[in-house]
């Protein structure tokens, strides 16, 4: 193992989550993520989106991330280190593996119900309401249209809703944001949207997302698409995931950080 590949597998070590049912801080007086040895497809990236962070009005924010173990794996931290080092952010980890946003599971709902005011709240979109074969729903679902049916808890799309409606409620000022679902490499309804492969609601993962998006629209709040990055392919598949072809390695969350750096910086995505 290369030394600075070693230090980078400690310096992660140090601050992962110790039960990530609880919510967690991650210092950020952390070395330059290029000097710890996870290595970016694109470096010369990094230079513009550093340049974008100087400016950024989310400069110095707290930040809270909601979601499943895809947003708080150990291996994560290799993208938050890089919000913390080039925006200056304090982030929280109220994440758990297992949770998605419908209630008939481990559900971020529990996770926003115990939430803490923050400039910044995340909600980084899992898989486990697809491949728990939870109903996708519609994104009226627990809105002013139903009355806040409660009933609809039950579909991804009804708690996606309840969890940004909390989160007003917990602080009217904070800004939220939706990170869509990362891509997973099962089979082709993991990450292409065309595929007819789907779970037993009759969905391909690509629908799920889909309507991750338009839930966000409809609340009037900022969506990252993690779905489409032109860095999650199935030629790089095996670099950026373990070998469950769900999580992804600490490579894959740096290449994957330097998008989410950007979009938090800008409030856009990347062009190509």
């Amino acid at each position: 193992m290369k030394p600075t590949r070693h230090l980078l597998l400690c310096a992660l070590w140090l601050i992962a989550p110790l039960c990530p049912a609880q919510a967690q801080d991650i210092p950020h007086n952390i070395h330059e993520l290029k000097a710890l040895g996870c290595e970016l497809v694109d470096s010369s990236l990094m230079l513009k989106v550093k340049r974008l962070c100087r400016f950024s009005k989310n400069r110095g924010k707290s930040v809270a991330v909601f979601g499943g173990s895809l947003s708080v794996n150990k291996e994560s931290q290799a993208a938050k280190l890089m919000w913390s080092e080039y925006l200056d952010m304090h982030v929280t980890d109220y994440g758990h593996g297992g949770y998605g946003f419908s209630s008939l599971q481990g559900s971020v709902l529990d996770q926003v119900n115990r939430a803490r005011q923050h400039d910044i709240y995340i909600l980084w979109a899992s898989t486990n309401d697809y491949t728990n074969n939870r109903e996708p729903g519609t994104p009226q679902d627990y809105t002013e249209a139903d009355g806040y049916d409660q009933s609809k808890l039950v579909t991804q799309c009804g708690g996606l809703n309840y969890c940004i409606r909390k989160l007003r409620e917990v602080n009217p000022e904070a800004t939220i944001y939706v990170f869509g679902s990362l891509p997973f490499w099962w089979n082709t309804g993991g990450y292409d949207p065309a595929s007819t492969e789907t779970n037993k609601t009759g969905h391909n993962f690509g629908y799920y997302v889909s309507l991750q998006r338009q839930v966000a629209e409809l609340q009037g709040v900022k969506f990252f698409d993690q779905f489409s990055l032109p860095v999650l392919t199935p030629e790089t598949k095996d670099r950026f995931y373990l070998k469950d072809n769900l999580h992804m390695n600490y490579d894959g969350y740096a290449n994957v950080g330097l998008y989410q750096l950007h979009f938090l910086a800008t409030e856009k995505a990347m062009k190509p």
